[in-house]
């Protein structure tokens, strides 16, 4: 595809979907590989544990902050990829 050519095979809302799983997978891996838990993330993050699970679900849309603070408590930087 040329650069600046949409992808008109992919929908927004499909993109928003595979987002969504690809930060729920990445969170849920970050949180395996600390040893951490959901009760602790929320703790730490003053974030409650439906909050976090609808994340893990890949249903919370969560804001920048929101992904920054859980990255934060886990020890990790956020970075965001158009690729």
């Amino acid at each position: 595809m040329e650069k600046g050519l949409l992808d008109y095979t992919r929908t927004p809302d499909m993109a928003e979907e595979e987002s969504a799983a690809q930060v729920a997978l990445v969170l849920a891996v970050t949180m395996e590989r600390r040893g951490v838990n959901l009760s602790w993330l929320a703790a730490q993050t003053g974030l409650s544990e439906k909050r976090i699970s609808q994340i893990l679900d890949a249903d919370g849309d969560p804001t920048i902050r929101i992904l920054a603070r859980l990255g934060q408590a886990l020890n990790c930087r956020l970075s965001v990829d158009f690729v």
